[in-house]
């Protein structure tokens, strides 16, 4: 089996990708995205959009993918210039995101690295009375670091959750943004971030919090529900002023359980959270990246297959090693390395 999918490295081509985002991507499944721009320019981003846009200028850097089912995928990229250099990592799977991100660039521009993507399930609740309202809450994790020095540093993560493609409402109860920075949004949004102001300034922030989604439900009627962050390591401002400035994050996103409730926040006795993945969504699924095809949780031929299925269509769910775009060998040992270490 090794040897018939290595031959087949002289005939693959690496497929191009484009404008993928949250209302594009294959449900369940996810997508990553890592871009690098050392001149860069200002933005305005609502996590799930396309971030491609931001990273398309001559000497910048950028890949991205999607997966269908639960994943993972990697997409990494880098740049450098005379005076700047950037470096930036995603990797999502089905119910975690971790970004890794580094960048230093001239004061005079917005250069940055960003890391962004997200996953996206459908989901059932059955149990108590069909046709009741209902609340889904989400617990997320964000833990990680993030560094900002120079006089223009700036280091951010923003992360949001949109049913059946809309965003959701802050104004749902239960809704809680843990200990994020305060924003004004109509939205369920959170944000961690961190700049400085002067030449000397060098400032670390470490987060460990919990955010809460309240997810509004009917008992018995789908839905999916996506959640999606953008981590980005640049600059607060650009001006004429002299010097460069740093930044850098390392983050994870967890999912970390759910529970439904009424309106009166009690939860509904039997209620059962079922998703297409057949991940348990009430805990919180364990990342195992070689379990590609049901049964989940369960390592087996059905996996195997699945991965030769995907490594000869050049599908991202069996990119599994750098370097990620490409489909060789290294991905191939990388799964059966994955596969025989087991899940947890």
């Amino acid at each position: 089996m090794k040897w018939a999918i290595s031959a087949l490295l002289a005939c693959i081509t690496v497929p191009a990708f484009g404008s993928i985002s949250r209302t594009t991507i294959p449900v369940p499944g996810g997508f990553a995205q890592a871009g690098v721009s050392p001149i860069g320019q200002g933005f305005f981003l609502i996590v799930g959009d396309d971030i491609e846009p931001l990273y398309n200028d001559p000497g910048d850097d950028f890949s991205e993918g999607s997966f269908s089912g639960i994943g993972p995928i990697t997409r990494s990229a880098s740049a450098a210039s005379m005076d700047a250099s950037g470096s930036s990592s995603s990797e999502i799977g089905m119910g975690y995101i971790n970004f890794v991100a580094t960048n230093t660039a001239p004061n005079t521009t917005f250069g940055n690295a960003g890391a962004h993507g997200g996953f996206k399930e459908n989901f059932i609740v059955t149990g108590g009375t069909p046709g009741t309202e209902a609340w889904m809450l989400v617990q997320v994790s964000i833990d990680g670091t993030m560094n900002a020095s120079g006089f223009a540093g700036r280091a951010a993560l923003n992360i949001g959750a949109f049913k059946d493609d809309i965003e959701l409402r802050s104004s749902e109860p239960f809704w809680d943004n843990g200990n994020s920075d305060p924003i004004s949004t109509d939205r369920q949004r959170a944000t961690w971030g961190l700049s400085t102001s002067s030449f000397d300034e060098n400032l670390d922030r470490t987060v460990s919090d919990m955010i809460t989604f309240s997810v509004p439900i009917t008992l018995g009627e789908p839905f999916n529900l996506g959640i999606y962050a953008f981590g980005n390591a640049g600059k607060r401002s650009a001006g004429g002023v002299a010097g460069s400035s740093s930044a850098a994050i390392n983050f994870s996103v967890d999912w970390a359980g759910a529970q439904v409730v009424d309106a009166g926040g009690t939860a509904i006795s039997g209620a059962a959270i079922t998703g297409d993945t057949g991940l348990n969504w009430t805990s919180g699924p364990t990342p195992c990246p070689p379990d590609l095809a049901a049964p989940f949780g369960v390592l087996n031929f059905f996996d195997v297959s699945a991965f030769i299925t995907a490594f000869t269509a050049q599908d991202p769910a069996a990119d599994f090693a750098a370097p990620f775009g490409s489909f060789d060998f290294f991905d191939v040992s990388a799964f059966i390395t994955a596969y025989n270490a087991g899940c947890p």
